[in-house]
């Protein structure tokens, strides 16, 4: 069974975390907030960064979700009643999700591999690009 932090007695033990904490849960209100005025499938690649200088900052996870919040925030925000105070523009910013790190090439070739695309590409002189692509890929296998 994995050790859960019990957040009420680290609220307790420590006012910095508990001010972040409570800055977190609020953020995360507003975010699910704008959420339900959005179209479905914009609404999943957003969230609000915070209140910046009467700014509310707001986070897309792409291209596409950045320009339709940029077209569709200022009639949102001008209907949302329980918008916090102080706020008086808006900021969309690209921010991608943290993505998995792409895993390395472990793949090889074997030796015999190796040669048969070696003769093949001497073979291709009416296909230069392609005998070369093939020398480089033998090559390169060599060196692993």
């Amino acid at each position: 069974m994995p050790f859960i932090y019990n957040i009420s007695s680290i609220k307790q033990r420590d006012s910095i975390c508990s001010t972040l904490l409570e800055q977190c849960a609020y953020y995360q209100q507003l975010s699910h907030k704008l959420r339900k005025r959005l179209p479905e499938n914009i609404a999943e690649h957003c969230r609000i960064a915070c209140i910046h200088n009467e700014t509310l900052v707001i986070y897309g996870d792409n291209n596409i979700v950045v320009n339709r919040l940029k077209m569709l925030l200022p009639a949102i925000l001008a209907n949302w009643a329980d918008l916090p105070c102080g706020v008086r523009k808006h900021k969309v910013l690209l921010a991608p999700q943290n993505q998995a790190p792409k895993r390395p090439n472990t793949l090889t070739l074997s030796t015999a591999a190796r040669m048969s695309l070696s003769q093949t590409a001497d073979k291709l002189t009416h296909h230069p690009e392609l005998a070369a692509a093939l020398k480089r890929l033998s090559h390169s296998q060599r060196e692993k």
